[in-house]
């Protein structure tokens, strides 16, 4: 089967890198330019697998030969472009519906698309409210999963969301032959993936929005395509999984991202560092955290304001430094997840996950919504609340120890001076407590914070690139990705 991969990032390269193994694999990239420069490099991806050799003495190897397109110069050259059937799709999330859209004219009926991006909950909200109708992603009828529209139309694209843990990074593979069965040297400019954590990919369709119910089972044509692929990438850790279970295992994801990305953004930090010892006493700040929100004016992915002084907010986090330091931080975003998400939205143990396999709603369930203690649930409602915070913030606070040693996404983002994904996390969740009117006040410093950094960022690197194009220095041919 061939697959076309969208997004030449680290994810990308390695999925193209393991897909080659199966059949054929286009990758698609951003200009002829850039198509030009891959073939060059020998059309393959060079793969270190660090996590089997710490030591960094992994060898590099290639994968088989890759196929390179640009998508753009098909649209607007008519350069013949064999119609998308499986699309692996592996931009940033701020990039991924502008991505897909460029891809719509190439896509067969009842193509599969795999989307890779963090805050994989907000992007499919994304995709629904600016794709949908292209997509086809409104919810089908119960009683009739196909409806007459569809039926006229030809079969829906259908789309599976990835939760993905493992650690990879671009990586630049020596000149010299990494071992005996190369014969011949890495060619320059070759691009390179350093798979250094061995995690795993919890795929399964897209789950539909609320107050539709979620599936806890994966239906016969999904557990047959996710099975075959599972099979297919076995150094890739696929796990299939239902709708009602990847909601959770993305919620759950969307509270470490929530909880670690932010902070080691503004502080300049590697994960671990939040939870090392000695860091929960009180932060010497001249204002507590999370900062008076009336001071931060908030706007979220809607373009709602968010979290200040939403009616209600029985669910609200109370402060981010009851618990004191960093640690303190991370527990209040997770409190506040819970309140806006409801208990039993994660994929947490004991009562949170048992809740949900039994079929209890992941979303706006009757304890969650954030609107407080109603009609009488009163202290088993706050107990199981309790629990889940608990449950959520040891649980983050795992994958930070887990990860010490990584610098997140969000600040690799901010020290390049890009476009950081906080507004498909953070900024997610921020929205979501408006909608709801619960207060998210942690949560709603962080987002304000971050973007202001990404703000200051912006500006310095477009200072330094007007000095440079003011003393020559900027002239040179840039460098591709």
């Amino acid at each position: 089967m061939h697959y076309h991969v969208l997004g030449a990032g680290s994810l990308g390269l390695l999925f193209a890198a393991h897909l080659a193994k199966t059949g054929h694999v286009t990758l698609l990239l951003r200009n002829q330019a850039a198509v030009d420069a891959f073939i060059a490099s020998g059309s393959r991806v060079y793969l270190q697998e660090l996590w089997r050799d710490p030591n960094a003495s992994a060898k590099w190897t290639q994968s088989l030969t890759i196929s390179a397109a640009c998508v753009p110069c098909a649209s607007t050259q008519s350069i013949p472009l064999e119609p998308i059937q499986r699309l692996v799709l592996a931009t940033k999330a701020p990039a991924a519906t502008a991505a897909l859209r460029s891809v719509l004219p190439f896509l067969a009926p009842g193509a599969r698309l795999l989307l890779l991006q963090n805050g994989g909950l907000a992007v499919a909200d994304e995709l629904r409210r600016q794709l949908g109708p292209q997509l086809e992603l409104q919810p089908a009828s119960s009683s009739n999963p196909t409806s007459t529209t569809q039926q006229a139309a030809g079969p829906a694209a259908r789309i599976y969301l990835a939760s993905v843990t493992h650690g990879c990074f671009r990586g630049e593979p020596p000149l010299d032959p990494p071992g005996p069965s190369d014969s011949a040297p890495h060619p320059s400019g070759a691009r390179g993936v350093v798979h250094a954590g061995l995690g795993e990919v919890i795929l399964g369709p897209l789950p539909p929005p609320p107050p539709h119910p979620a599936a806890a089972t994966l239906d016969p044509d999904d557990s047959a395509f996710l099975s075959e692929l599972a099979a297919a990438l076995p150094g890739l850790a696929l796990r299939p999984t239902p709708p009602l279970q990847l909601a959770a295992a993305l919620a759950s994801k969307l509270a470490a991202n929530a909880a670690i990305n932010p902070l080691t953004a503004l502080l300049g930090c590697r994960n671990g560092a939040l939870v090392e010892p000695g860091l929960g006493a009180p932060l010497p700040l001249p204002l507590p955290l999370p900062l008076p929100l009336p001071l931060l004016p908030v706007t979220g992915l809607d373009g709602a304001q968010g979290a200040g002084g939403g009616a209600g907010g029985g669910g609200g986090s109370g402060g981010g430094g009851r618990d004191g330091g960093l640690p303190g931080v991370m527990r209040a975003v997770c409190r506040e997840l819970v309140a806006v998400l409801g208990p039993r939205a994660f994929a947490l143990p004991p009562r949170a996950l048992q809740a949900a396999v039994r079929g209890a709603p992941v979303q706006g369930s009757a304890t969650g919504g954030g609107d407080g203690d109603r009609g009488g649930q009163g202290e088993a409602a706050a107990a199981e609340a309790r629990e889940a915070e608990e449950a959520l913030y040891e649980w983050v606070a795992g994958v930070a120890r887990a990860t010490s040693r990584n610098r997140s996404s969000m600040l690799q983002d901010v020290a390049a001076g890009r476009r950081t994904e906080v507004d498909y996390l953070t900024g997610w969740v921020v929205s979501q407590a408006a909608a709801r009117g619960v207060d998210v006040p942690t949560n709603a410093a962080l987002y304000a914070l971050v973007k202001a950094k990404e703000r200051l960022a912006e500006a310095e690197a477009e200072a330094e690139a007007e000095a440079k194009a003011g003393t020559g220095e900027g002239l040179a041919e840039p460098r591709g990705r």
